[in-house]
């Protein structure tokens, strides 16, 4: 996890070994990078998710609950609830019954 921004994680999460979880990134300007500077966005994992090894998430993302994102995964946009998403970037895969009664 590489954060200067907030991570927070839900409950029931699994996270597999490799995975990167990241609020930071530079600007796409040259002068920008020179300078060093950053930005950073919050990064929100809802309950019951599964990242799978060496999933990579981009900076700002919401993941939603109930959510299954496999091995090698390159999250770059929100998906929606109850879903699996995979590949580079990840995309929906298909969607999943939320079968918790809270």
């Amino acid at each position: 996890m590489l954060d200067i921004d907030p991570i927070t994680i839900g409950d029931h999460v699994m996270i597999g070994p490799n995975a990167s979880i990241i609020t930071v990134g530079h600007p796409l300007s040259p002068q920008g990078r020179r300078r060093h500077w950053g930005q950073a966005h919050e990064v929100s994992i809802g309950n019951d998710v599964w990242i799978g090894a060496c999933a990579v998430s981009c900076q700002g993302l919401p993941l939603a609950p109930i959510w299954r994102w496999p091995p090698g995964a390159v999250v770059t946009h929100d998906v929606p609830d109850n879903s699996v998403v995979g590949g580079v970037p990840a995309r929906l895969i298909k969607e999943i019954e939320n079968d918790v009664q809270d």
